[in-house]
């Protein structure tokens, strides 16, 4: 099921967007679940979405530094921004996340993003590598993308996690890391290895994923992480001075 949030701090503008987001989710054949909120304040207080539609003009938090705090620690969610000006989205956002929407919203508009939304995620399925680990009961293909974390557990025994599920596989820590994508796996502790994409947020040593696992930071290499995570972070923050 798909998790959609909408953000606006016009009660009439949420009801719109919420009511058309179900009409062509559910024409789609799609299962989604749908969460409002009026600031950006509260956005930033709930949990992780696949999509949100974000008000760029609202009081307290805009939706630009907004979205700026979501990717600091989500980098999946797709984010489309919602605007009253068309000339200032064009000339502000021309490399924004995913979209944007120009008010007022039409069935029509918000039909072209969440098609274009699906296609994309159906894309990123298709293009998702797996690899092939041995557990107890035989062969186990995985997509990457698809895996949070694993962790060592000793005598040649690797937990693997996902959103909600792990497995136990056969094989040393070292052996798998040859198997992931190093440029988002990183080792931050030596009995784990963590896909960043799917870290939360980061409190002190401990890094927080988004299925809820905690997974400690070594001492010695908390400097190190750190660099290696604002870098990746980096690279889907858009850095534009019209945003400061």
């Amino acid at each position: 099921m798909l998790k959609i949030a909408v953000c606006d701090d016009e009660q009439e503008a949420v009801d719109q967007i919420s009511r058309l987001v179900s009409q062509i989710f559910a024409e789609s054949g799609e299962e989604i679940v749908v969460s409002e909120f009026s600031s950006g304040e509260e956005l930033l207080c709930g949990g992780q979405y696949d999509l949100i539609f974000l008000d760029i003009e609202m009081c307290g938090i805009d939706g630009i530094k907004t979205a700026q705090r979501l990717r600091e620690h989500d980098l999946s969610a797709e984010i489309v921004y919602v605007t009253n000006y068309e000339k200032y989205a064009l000339e502000s956002f021309a490399a924004h996340p995913f979209d944007f929407a120009v008010k007022p919203i039409t069935k029509e508009k918000l039909s072209g993003v969440i098609n274009d939304f699906l296609a994309s995620r159906r894309d990123h399925r298709r293009a998702s590598p797996v690899i092939e680990l041995k557990s107890v009961d035989g062969i186990l293909s995985m997509e990457l993308n698809g895996i949070y974390a694993f962790e060592t557990s000793g005598n040649r025994r690797v937990t693997v996690y996902t959103e909600d599920k792990k497995f136990e596989v056969k094989g040393g820590l070292n052996e798998i890391a040859s198997l992931t994508d190093m440029r988002k796996f990183v080792s931050p502790h030596k009995s784990f290895i963590i896909n960043m994409d799917h870290v939360k947020s980061i409190v002190n040593c401990d890094i927080y994923m988004s299925n809820g696992l905690i997974v400690p930071i070594a001492q010695h290499k908390l400097k190190a992480f750190r660099e290696r995570f604002g870098s990746y972070i980096g690279n889907y923050i858009r850095q534009d001075k019209k945003w400061n």
